[in-house]
């Protein structure tokens, strides 16, 4: 429900209203207030999956719910995908994200449901950090490269790891 001083855009953009997504970590959630969010759920296993855009990926249908008051469901990380429609009337849902004892840097997949595919990233810090491996590259020396070398070698992000490692080696055939 769009309010004053936020437009529909934004809500739908912050929600992400209509796109089919999973999370990269379990959360609980828990309709506190009015009549819920609608909820598609879809399952797959990610650890079937390489993450590449565009990769087929086996999506089964799940259920078609609504977290109504008093509801509660679990989201699976890696399992779960799902499509959320805004609520008809104000509602509340409160959202218990444990915290876990490692971050995944898995990254979150937008799918194409009816295709079977990943068709992008979710939002996320990691186009962030590839932006300032970009940065890194264009503005370092040999010491910026022995930095991205480590990184490389320490990062639990496969795409982090593998922007690393290119920024360091155009920056070697650069210097040399």
């Amino acid at each position: 429900m769009p309010t004053d001083n936020i437009s529909w855009s934004q809500e739908a953009e912050l929600y992400a209203y209509g796109l089919p997504h999973d999370h990269n970590f379990s959360f609980l959630t828990v309709g506190h207030f009015g009549s819920g969010y609608r909820t598609i759920i879809y399952e797959y296993d990610a650890s079937k999956v390489s993450g590449e855009i565009g990769e087929k990926v086996d999506v089964n249908f799940s259920e078609d719910t609504t977290l109504s008051n008093g509801k509660v469901m679990y989201f699976r990380a890696g399992k779960d995908i799902h499509i959320q429609f805004p609520p008809e009337e104000f509602s509340v849902s409160l959202n218990m994200i444990p915290t876990p004892k490692s971050l995944s840097f898995r990254p979150q997949y937008i799918f194409d449901i009816e295709a079977g595919r990943i068709i992008n990233y979710a939002k996320s810090q990691v186009p962030q950090r590839l932006g300032l491996i970009a940065l890194a590259e264009q503005l370092g020396d040999m010491h910026t490269a022995e930095l991205l070398d480590r990184i490389a070698a320490t990062h639990p992000c496969r795409r982090t790891v593998e922007r690393a490692l290119l920024a360091r080696d155009r920056i070697i055939a650069r210097s040399e």
